[in-house]
C-alpha cells in the first residue's frame, strides 16, 4: 500500500511539471499551441513559449474553445532549418544582379512555389525597396 501511496505521489510530481501545453481553437477551425494565455480587453495573448518574448494576440471572439494539447511536442528549432535557400544564398553572395537578374530569381522562385511573381515582387518591393543589402 505504502508502494501504491508513493508512485501516486510521483506520478502527481511528474505530472504537474510536464504538463502539455494548450490548443487555442479557432472559429475558423484552425488551432495555436500555446503555453499560457492571457485576456487583455477584447484580445487574448498566447504565449508560444515559455518565455514571455514570444506571443500572438487573437480577438477574443475569435477563439471557440481551449483544448489540452496530448500531442507530443515538436522538437526544437534548429538553426539549420533556418539557413537561406539556395536562390537566396545566391542573391546574397551575387554581386549587385540587374533588374533582368533579380526578375530570373522571381520568376524561378514563384515557380517552384506556385506563387504569383507580382506578389514576390510586391513583398520585395515593402521590404527592402529593391536593395539587395538591405537590413
Amino acid at each position: 500500500m505504502k508502494t501504491l501511496f508513493q508512485f501516486a505521489i510521483v506520478l502527481a510530481i511528474v505530472g504537474g511539471v510536464a504538463h502539455g501545453a494548450d490548443l487555442a481553437v479557432l472559429r475558423n477551425g484552425n488551432s495555436i499551441r500555446h503555453e499560457r494565455r492571457q485576456v487583455i480587453g477584447s484580445v487574448t495573448r498566447l504565449y508560444l513559449n515559455a518565455s514571455d518574448s514570444g506571443y500572438i494576440e487573437i480577438p477574443t471572439s475569435q477563439i471557440e474553445r481551449f483544448e489540452r494539447d496530448t500531442s507530443p511536442a515538436p522538437p526544437p528549432v534548429s538553426k539549420a532549418q533556418f539557413a537561406p535557400t539556395s536562390a537566396l544564398t545566391k542573391l546574397a553572395l551575387a554581386p549587385q544582379l540587374t533588374r533582368e537578374g533579380i526578375n530570373q530569381v522571381v520568376a524561378g522562385a514563384g515557380q517552384r512555389h506556385q506563387i504569383d511573381p507580382d506578389f514576390i515582387n510586391s513583398v520585395i518591393r515593402a521590404e527592402s525597396g529593391f536593395h539587395q543589402n538591405a537590413v
